[in-house]
């Protein structure tokens, strides 16, 4: 995954400051630039960059930036390339440290929850991180096995491989799993969209090193990116 090698500091090297071609089946790959501007560049080969309306730039210890949304109206949008709709096999990977007190949303894609169509990621300070995926008949979601902390990073995974949804916490797989016929079916309507599900509510968090995979990612590449990305959050 991402060749997984990482190379130095998972295909960004903070003082070097290089960027690495990601794997085969990426479609969006998002590590954060060393400086700021209106746009996270996306260095998957289908340049869905994303504008960023509102949010941030801030810098951890290691040298890794990431984006700080203030949980009202910050986003990042990265538009609808067919690329980002991948309808038999799905994976989203979002480093993230939240800081919310209520309802809120990681990301989306062509998100309709009457019509049981495209994802969505939620999460209160009650109910876990949920992914709800939709074929246009079937509206299925997994949870976490447990919530997260606030103002911890931690590493969210969730993969489809046209049977079967999957989350995991920290390269860890959670026990809660859902089943789902493909194909993935979006609404048609929006955009894919992190730390925000129009009209729904935006999400104050930080977030960095977004993912999107047409394909399901296995539980060692999972492992393996937790373990190689991890000490950039300490």
């Amino acid at each position: 995954m991402l060749s997984l090698e990482l190379k130095k500091e998972l295909d960004y090297d903070p003082i070097k400051h290089l960027f690495l071609p990601p794997d085969l089946g990426t479609v969006l790959y998002m590590p954060g630039l060393p400086q700021g501007g209106g746009v996270i560049h996306d260095r998957s080969p289908y340049g869905n960059h994303g504008a960023i309306v509102g949010a941030l730039w801030k810098r951890l210890p290691s040298g890794l930036w990431y984006l700080d949304f203030d949980g009202t109206d910050d986003y990042v949008d990265c538009g609808s390339d067919a690329s980002l709709l991948p309808t038999t096999a799905l994976s989203i990977i979002i480093w993230c440290k939240p800081t919310h007190a209520d309802y809120m949303h990681y990301g989306s894609c062509q998100y309709n929850y009457g019509g049981k169509q495209g994802w969505d990621i939620q999460h209160t300070r009650v109910v876990k991180p949920t992914w709800f995926l939709g074929n246009g008949t079937t509206l299925a979601n997994i949870a976490f096995d447990a919530n997260v902390t606030n103002n911890v990073w931690y590493l969210g995974v969730w993969t489809y491989d046209g049977t079967t949804m999957r989350s995991y916490k920290n390269g860890v797989a959670q026990a809660a799993t859902a089943s789902l016929t493909s194909p993935i079916i979006y609404s048609g309507s929006g955009t894919l969209m992190f730390a925000r599900c129009p009209p729904g509510t935006n999400y104050k968090s930080g977030q960095t090193l977004y993912g999107i995979f047409n394909r399901a990612l296995p539980a060692g590449e999972v492992a393996q990116f937790y373990q190689q990305t991890r000490h950039l959050f300490l």
